[in-house]
């Protein structure tokens, strides 16, 4: 079975570009998500962090190429001095056709997301891509200098990660699955927040079946809003 390794990028002391949000914290939200959804996916997963600590750019090499990594996928984020500067874009190896390869299936599902700008695939010679042995792209899911782009990665952290897993799959050969529960109960309340504390924004009924977007503390995100996980069945396995 392919091994995937995930790079979150930056960390620690060193936060990235700086916006509304610091760099490192969303590339470690959308690539947890990531390595979620790839586990759930019955893959491999290997991490060159899972928590806020530096990393150096040769060890996030190392971690890679010792676990002999098929796949090597870091997610960034963009900045610039112009905070109208939005959009996605993936980054390959300069001649790599299996980069250019995997490079363009993420971002033709990131694209698909309509949540920010296409700025297509391109070439670079970034350290980590240039020196992995493994299959490598760079992904700049937005730009966290632009208020748009970073808020749209903080909250659709989930889908993003999604996305970026749909291309590894499609690139890999493997279907990308996810999270579907039934609900259990006669009546499921939807609320605006994780908890029994905010508003009521409405119901599911006993027998629907919901794709969860994300969980937090014993609770489920759907696309209408959120969920007690203690009155849904997940599937077996």
């Amino acid at each position: 079975m392919p091994k995937i390794c995930i790079d979150p990028g930056h960390g620690g002391k060193d936060s990235g570009a700086v916006g509304i949000f610091k760099e490192k914290d969303l590339n470690l939200k959308v690539a947890l998500n990531l390595g979620k959804i790839l586990k759930d996916s019955g893959q491999t997963v290997v991490f060159t962090r899972t928590t806020d600590v530096f990393i150096e750019l040769a060890d996030r090499v190392r971690i890679s190429n010792n676990e002999r990594a098929d796949v090597f996928v870091s997610i960034h984020q963009n900045g610039a001095p112009n905070n109208s500067a939005r959009g996605v874009e993936t980054y390959y190896y300069r001649g790599s056709e299996k980069g250019k390869a995997l490079a363009l299936n993420i971002q033709k599902e990131l694209v698909n997301l309509n949540y920010t700008l296409d700025r297509g695939v391109k070439e670079a010679e970034y350290y980590v891509i240039k020196y992995s042995k493994a299959v490598a792209v760079l992904v700049e899911c937005g730009f966290v200098t632009n208020e748009q782009d970073a808020k749209a990665v903080d909250e659709k952290a989930y889908e993003i990660a999604f996305a970026i897993a749909k291309g590894i799959g499609k690139f890999l050969g493997f279907e990308v699955k996810q999270r579907i529960v039934t609900v259990v109960a006669d009546v499921l309340n939807i609320r605006k927040g994780p908890s029994v504390k905010y508003q009521v924004v409405g119901t599911y009924k006993k027998g629907d079946k919901i794709v969860i977007i994300e969980e937090q503390d014993g609770w489920g995100r759907t696309d209408k809003g959120w969920i007690n996980l203690n009155y849904v069945k997940k599937p077996a396995g």
